[in-house]
């Protein structure tokens, strides 16, 4: 069984393509979740349901621990804010592209973050959440 640890992540938001604000020392956690609506196509004479694939509707979902440098998550995510940015991610941004480590692209809408989170010592995170506008693109060639 292949497995791998979780911590080389490579997560690149930007207002042009390619997607060029590293951001991935301030990531935590990333998940890319690939999903597409389901068209019911059952047929009178079904003894099921039958199903097609319908449009993309993928999301983004991204923990950041808050910078406010510039390049950094706050100015990042509050100059995209209410914009379609480009996306790119990956497992291993220190590897090339292959088939065990393809790199992920497209746009997502960003439609909402949290600045300020934390209580008294706590340090400040966000959690967000963006839906992939368009289609994701998947690539095994290049570099991250």
């Amino acid at each position: 069984m292949a497995a791998f640890i979780n911590n080389k992540v490579g997560v690149k938001l930007g207002s042009s393509d390619p997607a060029n604000i590293d951001l991935s020392a301030y990531c935590t956690s990333f998940t890319l979740t690939r999903n597409y609506d389901a068209i019911e196509v059952t047929a009178m004479s079904d003894l099921g349901h039958r199903y097609v694939k319908g449009l993309e509707a993928s999301q983004l979902t991204i923990e950041f621990i808050n910078d406010d440098a510039a390049n950094a998550v706050l100015q990042t995510l509050n100059n995209l804010l209410g914009q379609n940015a480009y996306f790119k991610v990956c497992n291993d941004k220190g590897s090339s592209g292959s088939a065990a480590n393809p790199f992920f692209s497209g746009l997502v809408f960003i439609n909402g973050i949290t600045p300020i989170n934390g209580a008294v010592g706590d340090l400040s995170t966000q959690s967000v959440t963006f839906d992939v506008s368009g289609v994701v693109t998947k690539t095994e060639t290049g570099t991250f």
